[in-house]
């Protein structure tokens, strides 16, 4: 076999075609740019909340601010009223113990006084059925000799002891 001298280059008769290497680094390379790209934005998008967040947070501490200035002047103003009214609080729980120390005194002198009749009757003594006899009034029923009859009205009993149905005593 001949080699005869060839003054053509090598790889003249065959397309150049990249290096697997040399395609990977391009490829690497533009992977790279397209990471640090998408970092930004993200950093961005990241600052710009963090701005939002920023200025909702001076904004709620503002009306914290204002708020707490709206309690502290209420709480001025309920101190200022307590004090106003505590004088007449004070005089009227005085007024208060001197008339329970009164209803105490009364008290115990109507326990020390002379006894009452708890229950003061209509007339002076107990009346009693001497002769049978039916009631006037409906659901009144019959009265029979020796029932006591003290419970009706004065004109009845008065009318009754007349007719000799009973008698008092």
């Amino acid at each position: 076999m001949d080699k005869g001298n060839k003054n053509e280059k090598a790889g003249a008769t065959t397309p150049a075609t990249p290096s697997k290497v040399e395609g990977t680094q391009a490829s690497e390379a533009q992977v790279a740019r397209e990471a640090q790209v998408a970092r930004e934005a993200q950093v961005d998008k990241l600052q710009a909340d963090l701005t939002a967040r920023d200025s909702e947070i001076l904004s709620l501490k503002e009306e914290l601010s204002k708020k707490s200035e709206h309690v502290a002047t209420l709480e001025s103003e309920h101190q200022s009223f307590k004090d106003k009214l505590k004088p007449e609080i004070e005089r009227i729980q005085a007024e208060n113990k001197d008339l329970k120390d009164q209803v105490e005194k009364l008290q115990g002198e109507l326990a020390n006084s002379e006894p009452r009749k708890t229950q003061p009757s209509k007339t002076e003594g107990k009346f009693t059925v001497i002769n049978s006899f039916r009631g006037n009034k409906e659901g009144e029923g019959v009265y029979n000799v020796g029932d006591d009859v003290s419970h009706l009205s004065d004109d009845r009993l008065k009318s009754l002891v007349e007719r000799d149905l009973v008698k008092e005593g």
